[in-house]
């Protein structure tokens, strides 16, 4: 990822052009793995584009460049990228960075070649020559490029020569002088020496032969003249002699012996008979140290060594840290050996105690086997029911529930279904039933001994039975006894015959306390024209009628013809404390006309008694009923008492009315009606609809009771008693409610005269007024004004906003908007929510509504409204013309949502859908249980790829998705926010475990001896190799730190060049998850680590010198030991091998050597001093 600081220029004048010079930028790379795509460099200087810009590398020396053109004296900044994409860019700090992780330039007004600094380091390469003693010394050079130059010396350059010139850069050795053979160049006879001793093979004193497997003894003496003999244990010979030029070389071999001790020492003899000894011991045997039979002393193994088995001792005991499995040794593992435990380790080979089990029934995750479940904590064996105490077939033995739960209705019916009639149909003989206040739309059929009470409330009766659509409200069938119906509202309409039907057979039927109403279906179910409150069937074959009837305090109105009829044979009937009124005449024929209280044909056996009779036009018609009782009945404008036929017995006891007895044998028809003993026309109506053979016997009742008041409109002069009935004309009014006073004859009282404007046209219409004064106001009727110019807009798939326009400044109160789908025939009615009369005018001509229908096409039109203060409708227009508009299609949700997961990060990935146009999308998740949400966005294509970090370990999850489609787009191109497709159902997922990569064992290598490489190593975890590793490197003096963030997994060690000397700690963690994400261990502790620094101070070892360097072969090397001290001396390579080596002892003065180098690879070398006080070490360059 890049970071830079976005920096602006402002250019001071638009008529110059700006100098540009040529800037080369050089980048070290040789401590890298260049890319396959190159090296490229970004930043202000072109854009900041990684992959535009690339570097080349045309000579190979690791060394890449390119040359640019920028502005001078200006200021940028910049970095190197291996390859040409984000993320493989270098981050720098410190002298050479910009301080937030670029590096900067400030050009001159010249050309420009930059160091090479090494990738991702202010470290850098500046080539040149770096010998002080050349006369082309360059002091900030730090890589020697073999381009120094020497002052010209002729001389002889031989170093055998007496008059060898070390600063001879002219070669002229035709100049050299040599000393004769056997003297030095002073002529003095040299001593035999033992210079050099080794085998042919450059390996030592005494060596095996690789071509005899002897034992092979060498020396090599200067100068070559003179003899060489050997003493082995004793005894003498001869050594053999091979001309080395001027050394000789002197050898002698014996057969190899096993478990053998050699004392030997070999005398040089010079031609001066001067002689040197060397002597010294060998032997053979076992010479491995880890072997169990090391030979001490031994110098040459003759393959007797015998080993410890692997991870054993000696004596055959297994080490620490490893135990013995099936023969072998192997590292201990502790852990749970019971195979059938749930911590079981298959890897375990010693068993701590540490075993742990299921619980019984149950898995080792917790989980209950198949067949059982958990309850309280214990998985026992699974029982299916309701699980649900409120439930009417709750199974307390059940721990599964099985979705069977049923639960009692209103009616206390379990799964019942809130009905009347289920309640009837699940109730046994001779339950009560009380039915709970409400409407209930259906008609009953009862089977059963059984009581119907209906709930009321506050006094009042709280049910409504309505059986409109039904011939019959309740039917009790046949045969059916013990029967009572209580405190019902029954309402019918013109399909309803009959409010309750009992059918023949029934007995013991009581019926109280109901409201019977609106029964208007001619015929009753039957032939008759009639409608029946309350029906009851006879029959006459065979003779099976309702029996043991009680009809009391029902209210029975609005019924077609009859309240209640009696069928043939009823017997044994109570009606009592009835009330019925609004009784509607049926014709009969052309000149009769039926309006019944009470019906019965052929019954006997019947109290009709304290009844009301309202609006009737026959009080009761009885057919010939016998054994009858008719008392204390109260009529209003129901003059016709009885209408019967012989054979009956009529009691008829209804005073102050007539008393009529019928002649047992008259067969005669008679009616009585209500009468007056006051009035004289009631009795000659009576008389004149007798038959003329007819008896009628009347008499006053005793009592005579009536209104005694002389000024009460009813005052009845013959009334021997008050019963207080005596009623009085209104205020303003006479007993005929005329008006009193009425001067303009309008039938309004004077008294009771309302001023206002009385016409219904007028806009002050004063519907309380009755007297006109002239104050009517007439405006324009907005009911008159059609709206035009119907529009839509904020079309989105549920949402439409209808608009229209209306023509008059006399806006209406409201609107009516209604509108449906072209296809469908029913219009759906809005107003202006809620907008009355009181706002008048509503000058408001839009109205937005939701819920439509996705992908619909609508049909709509609009009509003005007045209304009156009670919200009513006072006026209307026609409707509008229609307009039609298609809602956009649903906007479809995120698809293929998905989630990968480590520990404590979430990758949350969704697509957008195939149909739909998409332009945003939001996706929100939360720890399942939980009500607390986190967000992820889409990016600019809606797609969702987001990661997400801080989420706990193992643990469960759930997100959903929500996306925004492209719809209704405003001018500035922005879609309709409202036009989204909703969050949708939730995605489970579940973090990962912590990660447990842990590497063990870090140490730290000086991989080099120039005080600036570092190698930092480490072991594989116990748990297996990591996806990748974190590595932190520090300068705990400077506080830089290199840090690497994917190391891979395969990898044990890291290596970090061009460091500074200085104090060091690095830590390390591994990674479980990819790409360098933070699913990893905590870091380890730090290591720390002293690299060069103070070590390159020495004040023993001075003026050490190496040259020429670089060079092709020969190194000359030279310095001065202060003090007598042991040293060591190597050459080493980059990766630490020997070259050479050589130890001093209790050396002190002038120190120089020689060494060839041809044979070596080329490349990059250390000379290395190691004394008592540190190391003191010098780069050689082999070119």
């Amino acid at each position: 990822m890049k970071h830079f600081t976005l920096l602006f220029y402002i250019l001071v004048s638009s008529f110059s052009f700006a100098q540009q010079i040529d800037v080369t930028f050089r980048v070290d790379m040789q401590y890298q793995s260049v890319s396959s795509d190159g090296v490229h460099i970004a930043g202000s200087i072109q854009g900041w584009n990684p992959s535009t810009t690339p570097l080349s590398d045309d000579d190979g020396n690791g060394i890449w460049e390119v040359t640019l053109s920028l502005t001078a004296n200006s200021y940028y900044e910049y970095k190197f990228i291996n390859g040409n994409s984000w993320g493989n860019d270098e981050s720098v700090f410190g002298n050479c960075g910009a301080g937030n992780g670029n590096r900067f330039l400030n050009t001159s007004n010249e050309n420009m070649v930059l160091n090479a600094y090494v990738f991702n380091s202010c470290d850098y390469t500046a080539y040149g020559c770096t010998d002080q003693n050349a006369t082309n010394f360059d002091s900030s050079a730090n890589n020697d490029d073999g381009s120094c130059i020497y002052p010209v010396v002729t001389g002889c350059t031989d170093q055998t020569a007496c008059n060898y010139n070390s600063s001879a850069t002219d070669s002229d050795n035709s100049l050299c002088l040599y000393a004769q053979s056997g003297y030095d160049c002073d002529g003095e006879c040299l001593e035999s020496n033992i210079e050099w001793i080794g085998d042919k093979n450059n390996d030592g004193f005494v060596s095996i032969d690789p071509n005899t497997g002897d034992i092979y003894i060498t020396i090599e003496s200067f100068p070559n003249l003179g003899s060489a003999t050997i003493n082995i244990n004793g005894q003498e010979f001869s050594m053999n002699y091979t001309d080395w030029g001027n050394n000789a070389h002197w050898y002698y071999s014996i057969p190899f012996s096993n478990n053998t001790s050699y004392d030997w020492s070999v005398t040089v003899s010079n031609i001066c008979n001067n002689s040197q000894t060397y002597s010294d011991s060998f032997s053979t045997g076992c010479t491995d140290l880890s072997a169990c039979n090391t030979t001490e002393g031994a110098t040459f193994d003759d393959g007797s060594c015998t080993y410890a088995a692997s991870n054993a001792d000696c004596d055959g005991n297994c080490l620490t840290g490893f135990t013995s499995v099936d023969g072998s040794c192997v590292a201990i593992v502790n852990g749970c050996t019971d195979a059938t435990a749930c911590n079981h380790n298959s890897n375990a080979n010693v068993d701590d105690n540490s075993c742990t089990y299921a619980a019984s029934n149950a898995d080792c995750d917790g989980n209950c086997l198949t067949g059982f479940t958990s309850v309280n904590g214990e998985c026992v064996t699974t029982v299916s029911g309701c699980t649900d105490v409120s439930a009417c077939n709750y199974n307390a033995n059940a721990n599964v529930d099985d979705s069977s739960c049923q639960y009692f209705d209103d009616f206390g019916i379990c799964d019942g279904n809130n009905t009347i009639q289920g309640a009837i149909d699940a109730a046994s003989d001779g339950d009560v039933i009380y039915i709970p206040s409400g409407n209930y739309s259906e008609a009953l059929v009862i089977d059963k001994p059984l009581s119907l009470h209906g709930e009321t409330i506050s006094g009042s009766m709280g049910v409504t039975l309505e059986v409109s659509g039904n011939t019959t409200g309740i039917t009790i069938l046949e045969n059916t006894s013990n029967v009572e119906i209580d405190g019902l509202t029954i309402i019918g309409n013109n399909t309803t015959g009959s409010g309750i039907t009992i059918q023949p057979g029934a007995s013991n039927i009581t019926i109280s306390n109901n409201t019977i109403s609106n029964i208007l279906l001619p015929g009753g179910g039957n032939s008759s024209p009639l409608s029946y409150g309350i029906l009851c069937w006879g029959n006459t074959t065979p003779v099976n009628p309702p029996t043991n009837i009680n009809i009391s305090n029902n209210n029975i109105s609005n019924v077609l013809g009859s309240a209640i009829s009696l069928g043939t044979n009823t017997a044994n009937v109570t009606i009592s404390g009835n009330d019925f009124s609004n009784i509607i005449p049926v014709a009969l024929n052309a000149t009769t006309y039926l309006a019944i209280g009470v019906q019965a044909e052929l019954s006997g056996v019947l109290d009709i008694n304290n009844n009301s009779y309202s609006n009737l036009l026959q009080a009761n018609n009885l057919v010939s009923c016998t054994n009858t009782s008719i008392s204390n009945n109260t009529y209003l404008n129901s003059p016709l008492m009885l209408n019967s036929n012989y054979p009956h017995s009529v009691s008829f006891n209804d005073g102050p009315w007539w008393n009529i007895v019928y002649a047992t044998s008259a067969t005669d028809f008679y009616q009585a009606y209500y009468s007056d003993t006051t009035n004289t026309s009631y009795q000659s109506l009576v008389q004149g609809y007798a038959m003329a053979s007819a008896p009628i016997w009347s008499s006053l009742n005793s009592s005579n009771p009536g209104c005694n008041d002389p000024l009460a409109c009813n005052y009845d002069s013959q009334a021997l008693s008050d019963d207080g009935s005596c009623t009085y004309a209104n205020i303003g009014y006479d007993c005929n409610n005329n008006c009193l006073n009425d001067s303009d004859e309008d039938g309004v009282c004077d008294e009771f005269e309302i001023a206002g404007c009385t016409d219904l046209e007028a806009d002050n219409y004063d519907s309380n007024a009755t007297d006109d004064d002239g104050s009517c106001i007439y405006l324009d009727n907005p009911c008159d004004f059609v709206p035009t110019g119907l529009y839509v807009n904020n079309i989105i798939h549920n949402r439409v906003t209808f608009n229209w326009d209306y023509g008059s400044d006399i806006y209406p109160s409201d609107y009516a908007i209604r509108f449906k789908p072209v296809d469908d025939s029913n219009w759906t009615v809005i107003t202006m929510e809620g907008i009355t009369a009181d706002s008048l005018p509503n000058s408001q001509t839009s109205r937005t509504r939701w819920f439509m229908q996705p992908g619909t096409t609508y049909e709509w039109n609009v009509r003005s409204r007045v209304l009156n203060g009670d919200n009513s409708i006072f006026c209307q227009s026609s409707w509008s013309t229609s307009g039609q508009f298609t809602t956009l299609n649903s906007c479809p949700n995120m698809e293929n949502l998905s989630v990968s997961t480590e520990a404590v990060w979430a990758t949350f990935s969704a697509d957008t859908p195939a149909s739909g146009n998409v332009w945003q999308s939001r996706g929100k998740m939360r720890e399942i249980g939980t009500n607390s949400f986190r967000y992820a966005f889409g990016d600019t294509n809606g797609n969702i790829n987001v990661t997400k970090g801080n989420f706990e370990a193992s643990t469960d999850y759930e997100w959903h998705t929500k996306a925004w489609c492209t719809g209704n787009v405003d001018d500035d191109g922005n879609s309709d926010p409202m036009y989204h497709s909703g969050w949708g159902e939730f995605y489970p997922f579940t973090t990962q475990a912590p990660c447990d990569k842990m590497p063990t064992n870090l140490t730290t290598v000086t991989a080099n001896f120039s005080q600036s490489v570092i190698t930092m190593s480490w072991d594989t975890p116990i748990t297996g190799e990591p996806d990748h590793y974190f590595l932190h490197l520090t300068h705990l003096e400077t506080g830089q730190v290199f840090a690497w963030n994917n190391i891979p997994g395969s990898a044990n060690s890291k290596t970090k060049y061009n460091l500074s000397p200085g104090e060091y700690s690095w830590k390390i963690r591994g990674a479980c998850g990819t790409n360098g994400t933070s699913w990893a261990t905590p870091f380890s502790a730090n290591v720390y680590h002293t690299l060069g620094g103070a070590k390159l101070e020495n004040n023993s070892i001075a003026n050490l010198k190496v040259y020429p360097n670089p060079s092709r072969d020969i190194f000359n090397i030279s310095f001065n030991s202060d003090e007598k001290q042991t040293l060591s001396i190597k050459i080493i390579n980059t990766i630490g091998k020997e070259i050479f080596t050589e130890k001093l002892t209790e050396f002190i003065g002038h120190y120089t050597k020689v060494i060839d180098m041809n044979t070596q690879s080329k490349g990059i070398y250390f000379f290395e001093i190691t004394t008592t006080d540190g190391v003191i070490n010098k780069k050689m360059i082999l070119q």
